[in-house]
């Protein structure tokens, strides 16, 4: 699942590699690193004071990552409050067995809880308190390895046998250290700018809420392992963020967001800038407000392409997740269809999360290094429609496949496949005007009085398991009825565009020109984690659409206070 809340991580250098080489940055191995050599020297003694157990971990990997972050809210020209927040955390992955078949592996027979990892560490850079927390931690994680292993053990046994495929895959040793991220920002000139902003939002009386919150968010990871991995790395991202609220006539709750993004803080837009963001976002909820509810619709539409990058980051991002083609009660689409057409020809995918940036805005899916460790790649998905490979963390889809920086998690999750930067790109494109006419053309070729374009959207989710339907669901917020007689675009509200994979892609017709950026947070098995997506405007021949879930929320009966403390006409109550 998708939402929308634009972040974008401070990018670091890119790395390129090749397979199976080590990297280093400016031939440093980290040695002198409080943290990389209390980590490592806990990690050590662990493996030499259980390897003569009858379950003996083979692997052992621990990961800290320090966060500092920052909050500044306000409402209607005030401050709500300045929130500062600091922590450390610390992940271990500990596993039994052997890399072919090890602890890690996902029962087939038992359905597990699954629960939160991991352990609140010390701020400060005291060997002895990081190795006593590590201690803890790695004594719990080996008591649970040794449960779940002999769970392991006994589904061999008496469960049909699985396509082979590693747990986890040998990859060469990365040693890279980059500085530690720290906060840079003027506290003073972004409350001014907050509250001018939040004032914005006040000066209309049909909005009920209006905030804006700067954030400013920086982490450094500290990432070690029994193979030899020694990895620090770090990230910085601050965000201009603005949400409205107000209520149609029909009790619908309206929310519209915007947000700027930036790798520092002197790169967020300014003053002026920013106010007319909070204006035009005013303009257009209110704008919204007096839309009507479109009707449940079956026939061509325009996704822009926003929305086309969420379409292909729910239908296709996800069910190349190369974990899920592991697991037997998910659907697995596409596991056995690797060289087989599933897209236009004229389109291809990769996920890149060595990208900073594209078409002048951040990416918020890059990273150096996944949360196992591994450099990231860029990874060629789908290669003019035809599928090449999947996404894969340390435990890959089948044995000829190999890691490629894709496993990622929240802090205290097991880090699974994910998407990174899926970037979808167009060999062939016509113009907006072309795409538009086109779509009128099949409109009236079905008889109907208008088409569909999807501008602008909340986000989404998909399904992909055996036991329910496997759709999609991307929640439209701003879309137009285009009619086929010429007269004006009429907006519409109300609307989620639904489907199915296989069917979907077999309706995309063609793609337009322009690229924007969609950033977001998305949610799955391994918590919240950021996420960029881009693509094309695409044009389909058949979308179908379902009413939007609605609230049943009165209007305020009261006028709304006046600003400056004057006393507001109050009507007569009938």
């Amino acid at each position: 699942m998708i939402n929308p809340a634009r972040l974008s991580l401070n990018l670091l250098a890119c790395i390129s590699l090749l397979p199976g080489i080590t990297v280093a940055a400016a031939a440093e191995s980290g040695a002198g690193d409080v943290v990389l050599d209390a980590l490592s020297g806990e990690i050590d003694r662990a493996m030499k004071a259980l390897a003569n157990n009858d379950a003996a971990p083979y692997f052992i990997s621990a990961e800290m990552t320090d966060s500092q972050s920052v909050r500044i809210t306000g409402e209607a020209g005030g401050l709500h409050g300045y929130s500062p927040h600091h922590q450390r955390w610390l992940d271990i992955d500990l596993r039994i067995g052997g890399r072919k078949l090890d602890s890690s592996h996902a029962l087939r027979n038992t359905t597990e809880r699954r629960r939160s990892s991991g352990r609140r560490m010390p701020l400060a850079d005291d060997a002895d308190l990081i190795r006593r927390a590590a201690w803890l931690e790695i004594d719990r994680r080996y008591q649970t390895a040794r449960e779940r292993w002999a769970k392991v053990e006994a589904e061999t046994t008496v469960l049909v046998e699985e396509e082979p495929a590693e747990d986890l895959a040998e990859v060469a040793p990365a040693r890279s250290i980059d500085k530690p991220a720290t906060l840079a920002f003027e506290p003073r000139r972004w409350e001014e700018v907050v509250k001018a902003a939040s004032k914005v939002f006040a000066e209309n009386e049909l909005l009920l809420e209006g905030t804006v919150t700067f954030a400013g968010d920086v982490e450094t990871h500290w990432f070690v392992s029994s193979e030899g991995t020694r990895v620090r790395h770090g990230g910085s991202r601050y965000r201009l963020d603005m949400t409205a609220q107000s209520v149609a006539w029909d009790g619908e709750v309206l929310r519209m967001h915007e947000a700027y993004d930036s790798h520092d803080a002197d790169g967020l837009p300014d003053h002026d800038t920013i106010l007319a963001g909070a204006r035009l976002l005013v303009s257009r909820l209110l704008e919204l407000r007096t839309a009507p509810d479109e009707e449940p619709y079956t026939g061509p539409a325009i996704l822009s392409d926003r929305a086309a990058a969420v379409f292909f980051h729910e239908i296709l991002g996800h069910r190349i997740e190369g974990h899920r083609l592991k697991q037997i009660n998910n659907a697995q689409t596409f596991r056995n269809r690797v060289g087989q057409a599933i897209l236009p020809p004229f389109l291809t995918v990769y996920d890149d999360p060595t990208l900073e940036s594209s078409a002048g805005t951040d990416l918020r899916g890059h990273y150096a290094f996944d949360n196992q460790g591994v450099p990231a790649e860029r990874v060629l998905l789908v290669e003019n429609g035809t599928l090449r490979r999947f996404l894969q963390s340390r435990s890959p889809v089948a044995r000829r496949d190999r890691p490629n920086g894709h496993g990622r998690r929240a802090t205290g999750a097991d880090a699974v496949s994910r998407q990174g930067n899926l970037l979808v790109v167009a060999s062939e494109s016509v113009s907006n005007e072309e795409l538009r006419a086109e779509l009128i053309e099949l409109a009236k070729t079905n008889g109907q009085r208008y088409a569909l374009y999807i501008d602008d959207i909340q986000g989404g989710f998909t399904l992909t398991e055996r036991t329910i339907p496997n759709a999609f669901n991307i929640n439209a917020l701003r879309s137009y009825r285009v009619y086929v007689d010429g007269r004006p675009d009429e907006l519409v509200r109300g609307i989620d565009l639904i489907g199915t994979p296989l069917e979907a892609f077999g309706k995309i017709r063609r793609a337009g020109e322009l690229r924007r950026v969609f950033n977001g947070t998305c949610g799955a098995e391994s918590g919240w984690v950021p996420v960029s997506a881009l693509a094309p405007a695409l044009l389909l021949e058949s979308v179908e659409t379902q009413r939007k879930r609605k609230d049943q929320v009165i209007p305020p009966i009261l006028p709304a206070p006046v600003p400056g403390g004057a006393e507001p006409a109050l009507g007569t109550a009938e």
